[in-house]
């Protein structure tokens, strides 16, 4: 793994959390 795909699962994990909210 390297920064990419962290930041991918990142913005993945913050995405999905966003669509919880709304």
């Amino acid at each position: 793994m390297g920064l990419a795909s962290g930041a991918t699962l990142l913005t993945a994990f913050i995405y999905t959390l966003a669509q919880g909210l709304i």
